[in-house]
């Protein structure tokens, strides 16, 4: 809870990602993006069932 309070959520900064990279694409031509990432399970949330 408190990381989400400071850095925000992640599945929403996640979704957000692709706008900004097409952003960078369109307006900073030769931009080289590279991204990897790792999704942590949020451990304090009830698995579904």
């Amino acid at each position: 809870m408190a990381m989400e309070q400071l850095y925000g959520d992640f599945d929403v900064s996640y979704n957000e990602l692709q706008g900004w990279i097409a952003a960078m694409r369109e307006y900073v031509p030769g931009t080289v993006i590279e991204f990897r990432g790792v999704h942590e399970p949020d451990l304090s949330k009830p698995s579904p069932k």
